[in-house]
């Protein structure tokens, strides 16, 4: 004869919830029904409020890591912000300087040209001074023009 185990049976026996345990002792034990009726209620409430926290919690942590992932993804771009500004400052720094030599060589340029223009301007009144008689030698000059004319 050929043995075939009830499954639901099986099932029960071997994967028990604590539910089917619980219901499985009061009906073994109909003078505990009395009182393990409140206290099977009372579990059964605060059970489904544990669910219910369990699941608010959970929503919550979801939010929290959503959150905790939006702020990383703002750290982020705030870094990425932080290495353009440097780079742009950098950039700044860089033609500041060139602009700087830049207005220093034009400064030393423009000295130059005043040096080297007044240089030229007391050659040219050296010059000036060395073509142009003196008034002494343009009174003798004139004396000895007049004494010309004269004696012609």
């Amino acid at each position: 004869m050929e043995i075939t185990p009830n499954t639901n049976m099986e099932a029960r026996t071997i994967f028990p919830t604590p539910a089917r345990l619980l219901q499985d002792f009061i009906s073994r034990n109909k003078h505990f029904s009395e009182v393990l009726g409140p206290v099977v209620r009372l579990i059964k409430l605060l059970t489904h409020r544990y669910e219910r926290a369990l699941e608010q919690y959970k929503e919550k942590i979801l939010s929290l890591e959503y959150g905790l992932a939006t702020k990383t993804a703002d750290i982020e771009h705030l870094k990425d912000d932080l290495r353009a500004a440097r780079y742009l400052k950098d950039m700044y720094r860089e033609n500041l300087k060139i602009s700087e030599d830049k207005v220093w060589d034009t400064n030393r340029q423009h000295e130059k040209t005043i040096l080297d223009n007044k240089c030229l301007r007391e050659e040219i009144n050296r010059l000036q001074a060395l073509s142009t008689p003196s008034r002494k030698e343009t009174t003798v000059m004139e004396s000895m023009s007049e004494e010309e004319a004269l004696s012609n």
